[in-house]
């Protein structure tokens, strides 16, 4: 089971609006993406009658949310000694739209709105 939190002081846009944990279509989402990479990477044989819960709290968001917390949850969970096929790992690319079209990795907010792709 995962959840997935935000700071109200957390966003760095002017966008301070309220976000409830439960209903926020974007960390819901975020959540269920988060659970099914986990459920993908966990050794669930191993837990048969167990519960693992997930409780992520951002406290910063600059971008790169979802790649965050996917490191991090598999960082937590590698220090639970929960059993684990293979670490999980996330990051965002895209490319600049400039004339080279350069490419980026590891993207921030502002680099998400203005490149070519995620």
């Amino acid at each position: 089971d995962v959840s997935v939190r935000i700071a109200p002081y957390a966003s760095s846009t002017s966008d301070r609006r309220v976000v409830n944990p439960h209903n926020d279509r974007r960390l819901l989402e975020q959540a269920h993406l988060i659970q099914k990479a986990m459920e993908a990477a966990i050794l669930l044989h191993l837990y048969p009658r167990a519960k693992i819960e997930v409780q992520v709290y951002i406290l910063s968001d600059d971008g790169g949310r979802l790649c965050a917390s996917i490191n991090a949850t598999t960082m937590a969970l590698i220090d639970a000694g929960i059993g684990l096929k293979d670490m999980v790992c996330s990051c965002s690319a895209g490319l600049a739209n400039d004339e080279n079209e350069t490419p980026l990795v590891d993207l921030n907010r502002s680099e998400m709105q203005s490149v070519a792709g995620e």
